[in-house]
């Protein structure tokens, strides 16, 4: 299932949020695995979505490690 789309007032933070709590109706986020593999892929559709580039903004390791 594709992930959410970001819109036009998403600050990272708020779709990140947005975007784990889809993952979780998916998948088991209490596995720390899936967990880290989802902040990966909800961070990746941001930056895409958005067009940053990856030093422009924190590095993926450094969300997941804060989340």
């Amino acid at each position: 299932m594709p992930l959410p789309n970001v819109s036009a007032n998403d600050s990272e933070k708020s779709y990140i949020e947005k975007c784990m709590i889809f993952r979780s109706k998916e998948k088991d986020l209490t596995n720390e695995d899936e967990r880290k593999r989802s902040l990966a892929m909800c961070f990746s559709k941001f930056k895409t979505d958005r067009g940053i580039k990856e030093n422009a903004s924190k590095s993926m390791y450094q969300i997941i490690k804060e989340f």
